[in-house]
């Protein structure tokens, strides 16, 4: 109140000189205020609108400052985790590459030893779950194949087909070249 006071009585002095009213004013006191009738609703709606949007920017910072450490916390968990599984990828790479140097030079003093271990491996790791037993009686025989599964008392929907794609009854040999 006292700045409009002040820029009234500024307002007024030049006026009232040019009027040659012999009046100066000293101070101006301004008692109350109040908005015509017709547009107090329109005062109050501006009131409340400043209020709401203050409410909302307040109720925006909250939520960030809710939201916001949250995320870091989750960014920085998973940065952690993708450090650790590509640890653990080079790591399993790295013993790879050393178990693969030592069969190499292995491989390099006994060549035919190390051939065969290495067929052996792959045929344990190719053969190790299924429930069948091949024999190789000799190299010119055919392959046998003993139902094993079925004289364990297995069920039968375990046991397989042959090689050749055709239902066996468990009692024939096998031919490698059919």
């Amino acid at each position: 109140m006292r700045f409009w006071a002040a820029r009234l009585l500024v307002a007024c002095n030049p006026y009232l000189d040019n009027y040659g009213a012999g009046i100066r004013l000293q101070t101006i006191n301004i008692e109350s205020t109040s908005a015509p009738a017709p547009v107090i609703d329109a005062f109050d709606d501006v009131i409340r609108a400043r209020e709401d949007r203050q409410r909302t920017i307040n109720q925006g910072i909250a939520y960030a400052n809710a939201i916001i450490p949250e995320a870091q916390g989750q960014a920085q968990r998973i940065v952690e985790q993708g450090q650790g599984y590509r640890e653990s990828v080079v790591a399993e790479a790295q013993g790879q590459a050393n178990r693969f140097n030592s069969l190499l030079s292995e491989y390099g003093n006994a060549p035919e030893i190390m051939r065969e271990r290495m067929y052996l491996d792959t045929m344990e790791e190719v053969f190790g779950n299924s429930p069948k037993v091949l024999l190789d009686v000799s190299e010119n025989a055919p392959l046998m194949y003993l139902p094993l599964d079925q004289m364990s008392g297995r069920s039968g929907n375990q046991s397989g087909s042959s090689a050749n794609g055709s239902a066996n009854n468990g009692d024939e040999q096998l031919d490698p070249s059919a």
